[in-house]
């Protein structure tokens, strides 16, 4: 038997077939997972899957820990689920960055350290009010869902300047036309802020 789950990021709705766990498999999610790979890992990984599917990455984390045995393993099952290659390379590059902490870490081969990342020039990043990030999260919640929250900090963490900003929340979006209300839709709203 399987069990479909369906998640939504931007306007692609995402089917992915989950084979429903044996007994065996049941017993291994949840705390045992955890212990055996490190609740922080795993829930980095819900979080950096969750980017592309939404809230169906919980399960999928879930099913491919239980599976596996080593951490490579996890990436892999995880980014067979994301249907865009731009979309999997980006999970795989964060993905390998990661360090399991439980157990499993004592008897799998090291992983290579990525590369640190070059030395940036400083920037000056725009402080974005509580008030201005409740009204992009708001807006941009009517495309995208509870997601939006996600995509919101996300994108006020790498902007560098409030332009930036918007048009990092509106590439969130496919559709043109969806594209071109959501950016009138936050200068409207973010400006009287």
């Amino acid at each position: 038997m399987r069990e479909v789950a369906a998640g939504r990021a931007g306007n692609d709705a995402t089917i992915v077939a989950v084979p429903r766990p044996g007994p065996r498999a049941e017993s291994l999610t949840g705390s045992t997972a955890a212990a055996r790979w490190g609740a922080g890992f795993l829930k980095t990984l819900e979080d950096l899957l969750a980017v592309h599917l939404g809230p169906i990455a919980t399960v999928l984390v879930r099913n491919a820990a239980s599976r596996a045995s080593r951490p490579e393993e996890i990436y892999d099952s995880l980014a067979s689920a994301l249907t865009k290659p731009a979309d999997r390379a980006e999970f795989l590059r964060r993905a390998a960055a990661l360090r399991p902490s439980g157990e499993a870490t004592q008897h799998a081969a090291p992983i290579a350290a990525a590369p640190p990342p070059p030395p940036a020039a400083p920037t000056m990043r725009p402080t974005l009010s509580p008030a201005v990030l409740q009204a992009a999260e708001t807006a941009l919640a009517h495309y995208m869902g509870p997601i939006a929250k996600l995509l919101v900090r996300r994108a006020a963490d790498q902007a560098g300047s409030i332009d930036d900003f918007r048009d990092r929340l509106i590439a969130n979006l496919a559709k043109p036309d969806e594209a071109a209300a959501l950016r009138r839709k936050l200068a409207q709203d973010l400006d009287r802020l």
